[in-house]
């Protein structure tokens, strides 16, 4: 079986950063268009490490090519339902837009 994801889409929000353990992280929301308003995509994004930093530099609204795997969580919430979440464990992100030397992470 093949876990493979290739998104095109807008970022839906500035980028949230962070550490796990000594590994950084960026999370991001990506928004695909379908043909109708009805049809669009809304894909919770997760990379780490290099990958994350370079990541980091992206703006609401970029336009990303993100490639990745599915990864779905399972937990019970405090009523007792289960609950579930599928994002994408990123392995790969590159703006269809340059990101602007100004708004590049320092390094």
């Amino acid at each position: 079986m093949v876990n493979a994801v290739y998104l095109i889409g807008n970022l839906a929000d500035v980028p949230e950063t962070g550490k796990a353990k000594t590994t950084a992280y960026t999370k991001f929301v990506v928004i695909s268009n379908g043909r109708t308003e009805t049809q669009k995509a809304v894909v919770p994004v997760t990379v780490f490490g290099k990958a994350a930093t370079y990541a980091a530099g992206l703006r609401k609204g970029h336009r990303v090519f993100v490639s990745g795997r599915l990864d779905t969580s399972r937990w019970k919430a405090q009523d007792g339902q289960p609950r579930s979440k599928t994002s994408v464990i990123a392995e790969l992100v590159i703006p269809i837009e340059p990101i602007a030397p100004t708004e590049r992470p320092k390094r």
